[in-house]
């Protein structure tokens, strides 16, 4: 793969929302604990307990933590070159076939811009 292929906001939603199972177990618990975040930022004034509930949820061993490092951004960029480059045969980018924007799915047979459709 290119590595000066651009991975906008909108390729990074489409990866995330569509090939999440391409993860590794250690990726797919860093991405679980990332997501864990915005809610004990949440209730962190009031709620102890939840936060102990959701803090149990954390996964913490090694492999994991190394992946959370450079915070979530980079854990995203990462992942995506590493899927570009050793799984892009799995990757379907779903492109309209008029005005060549990435559809919302792989499987997706109408452009969510233009309004063209493809079935």
């Amino acid at each position: 793969m290119d590595e000066n292929f651009e991975t906008t906001e909108e390729v990074v939603s489409y990866l995330l929302t569509n090939y999440t199972n391409l993860m590794t177990l250690s990726e797919n618990a860093a991405w679980r604990n990332f997501l864990l975040d915005p809610r004990l930022k949440a209730y962190q004034p009031t709620g102890s307990l939840y936060i102990d509930r959701i803090e149990a949820l954390r996964i913490n061993v090694p492999q994991v933590t190394a992946l959370m490092k450079d915070g979530y951004d980079a854990f995203i960029q990462n992942w995506i070159k590493r899927i570009l480059n050793e799984e892009l045969d799995k990757i379907h980018f779903n492109c309209c076939i008029q005005c060549g924007a990435l559809a919302r799915t792989p499987l997706a047979q109408q452009c969510r811009f233009c309004g063209y459709d493809w079935h």
